[in-house]
């Protein structure tokens, strides 16, 4: 991992967004710094509030138009004219945590701290829906990309909402995150790592097909193997570390949907014939706090322990480790070549991962 250049901030850096034509910076301070992907010199400053920005997003590659989240309310902005907001609408009387744009059906997913996700006009800010999807903190909402009917919703109450919010919320399904796993497959996995020393194990159906496999990250010696193996067999079976949801990613094609958990694990979910669990990734000890697809090939995820890995999405593929001096608090980026990682300092870190 080649650290690229750095650009600096006022304030802790708290949310990221891309576009082909701009970056964005959301700061702890409630600024907003906007640049060019490619040139971060002189950066574009708003200063909507003195509370944090919780939440920002671009609402497409082409468009000048950015939303912000601060204190509960959304901040519709033309950075043509960033003097001050189009709009302001209040959403939440809580922090929002994600914006997630449909810019083909004209609104705005949120998920808040109130654990609602609100569907909003991108056009009039009006609340159009309230989705009272979860029991505790929502961390995440997104429309699943090439499937934009499809909300998908994550939270602090251990669940995975995927529901159809054009049929007004009737078509659901709720999969969770304690019920994910049978603690056996873990005890056989450490038996396998014991006896065989594979870091990979795989379950199947009545026909053979594949079912769900475990894939533990290839940078690890086997007594660390065997130890994060372990650890995860008794905590599941005893819910010692609860797997609450705290990051949510869909890669570009809606091929497949990414959950980070409390508990270090990165699960995979595909929907072929029907939503299912088809993959679990092992390799942080603490939450994944972040996650970025790249393309439908890579998927980089970063966590509370300092680090960052990079999975392959193909069959029996690899991950691989990266140390970072800091918790990673959000990703944005395109390419491998340049990954921007924010953390808790008033840094963004532009990353190439390939000359690692």
């Amino acid at each position: 991992m080649v650290l690229l250049t750095s650009l600096s901030g006022p304030a802790t850096v708290s949310c990221l967004s891309l576009s082909s034509k701009l970056f964005a910076c959301g700061f702890e301070n409630g600024s907003i710094h906007l640049t060019s992907p490619n040139n971060y010199a002189s950066p574009t400053i708003l200063s909507p509030s003195s509370r944090p920005c919780t939440a920002i997003a671009l609402a497409g590659d082409d468009s000048d138009i950015l939303y912000s989240s601060h204190n509960g309310n959304i901040a519709f902005w033309d950075i043509r004219k960033h003097q001050t907001p189009l709009n302001v609408c209040k959403v939440s009387n809580d922090d929002i945590n994600c914006i997630d744009v449909n810019a083909g059906d004209g609104c705005l997913a949120t998920a808040d701290d109130v654990g609602m996700v609100s569907l909003i006009s991108s056009l009039t800010g009006e609340v159009m829906c309230v989705l009272n999807n979860h029991d505790n903190i929502c961390s995440a909402a997104k429309f699943r990309p090439t499937r934009q009917n499809q909300l998908i919703s994550c939270g602090m109450d251990c669940r995975l909402v995927v529901c159809d919010w054009k049929s007004g919320d009737r078509e659901r399904i709720v999969i969770e995150m304690t019920k994910l796993v049978d603690p056996c497959n873990y005890f056989r996995l450490l038996r396998s790592c014991v006896n065989e020393g594979k870091t990979y194990h795989r379950r199947r159906g009545r026909n053979g097909e594949d079912v769900f496999s475990v894939r533990i990250a290839s940078s690890f010696t086997p007594e660390e193997v065997e130890q994060m193996v372990k650890t995860r067999a008794y905590s599941q079976s005893l819910l010692l570390n609860p797997p609450m949801i705290h990051s949510l990613g869909c890669d570009d094609s809606g091929k497949y949907v990414a959950v980070g958990l409390g508990n270090g694990a990165v699960e995979i979910f595909k929907d072929d014939k029907n939503f299912r669990h088809v993959e679990s990734l092992l390799g942080h000890r603490r939450s994944v706090s972040a996650l970025l697809p790249v393309g439908s090939s890579h998927l980089l995820s970063g966590g509370d322990d300092c680090c960052l890995f990079l999975w392959e999405m193909s069959r029996n593929g690899t991950g691989q480790r990266f140390v970072h001096s800091e918790k990673i608090g959000a990703l944005a980026g395109r390419e491998l070549g340049r990954v921007f990682v924010a953390d808790n300092t008033s840094d963004v870190k532009v990353m190439d991962l390939v000359r690692a």
